[in-house]
């Protein structure tokens, strides 16, 4: 579950996507749908995901682990939180 925050925290931040706090309402559907409906602002996230595929495929994979490791400490709220990459 913490993962899930860190994921979430991770995509707004570089302005790959949208966090939605679904409410289990009949508006949750609306507020979907206006999101996918968004093309420019889906545009948007796509150029911001090349833009960071591309600065990814210019490092070494030690360096990525690094930088990401430095932005976002090891462990949460909780003691046993760690950090997975799955590759």
């Amino acid at each position: 579950m913490h993962q899930e925050k860190y994921n979430a925290e991770f995509i707004t931040k570089h302005k790959i996507g949208k966090t939605l706090f679904l409410e289990n309402d009949p508006k949750d559907a609306e507020r979907i749908a206006e999101l996918i409906q968004n093309t420019a602002l889906i545009n948007q996230y796509k150029q911001h995901m090349q833009l960071m595929k591309k600065s990814f495929a210019a490092c070494t994979m030690t360096t990525l682990i690094g930088e990401v490791t430095a932005a976002f400490p090891l462990g949460g709220a909780l003691h046993n939180e760690i950090f997975s990459f799955n590759f």
